[in-house]
């Protein structure tokens, strides 16, 4: 196994979630400001980037001598590596743990605020609409139209 490979892989994979951190704090900014346009675009290439995180991480795997079906973990595979890689390797995968836990977190508050502003738009639209429905039911009916008449008659007044 060459450890150089390994360390520049996981590197890669740091870097890359210092982007997506970066990203996810944009697309934060762009719920807060209410401009679903920019936050769409965001998304796009976070999906992006994520979808290139994972091939980094097959790479990863495949150079440890996993195969299918039998997955191979880094911290399994450590005691192949001499003392001083494994302090290399076991420090750049700690840069790389915490950054994953940071955009776990920011990703966590994307989500909620999200989801709030997502509620917060349902209730706006349900209120609206009940302010808009004609309070009289007698008036129209439920798809619009007037509502029919009764068909008798009530009392006539008057004269003849």
């Amino acid at each position: 196994m060459d450890t150089l490979l390994i360390r520049q892989n996981l590197t890669r994979q740091g870097k890359a979630l210092q982007v997506l951190h970066h990203l996810l704090m944009e697309e934060f900014s762009h719920l807060l400001d209410g401009k679903p346009e920019k936050v769409s675009i965001v998304e796009m290439a976070l999906q992006e980037l994520m979808r290139q995180i994972a091939v980094e991480r097959l790479e990863l795997k495949s150079m440890l001598g996993s195969e299918p079906g039998k997955d191979v973990r880094l911290a399994d595979s450590m005691d192949k590596f001499s003392p001083e890689d494994q302090k290399a390797i076991m420090e750049v995968t700690m840069q790389v743990d915490e950054m994953e836990q940071t955009c776990a977190r920011q990703a966590d508050k994307n989500r909620s605020l999200a989801l709030a502003l997502f509620d917060q738009s349902s209730s706006m639209i349900h209120y609206l609409h009940d302010q808009v429905k004609p309070k009289n039911t007698t008036a129209y009916s439920a798809n619009g139209r007037f509502a029919k008449a009764p068909k008798g008659a009530p009392m006539v007044s008057g004269r003849l």
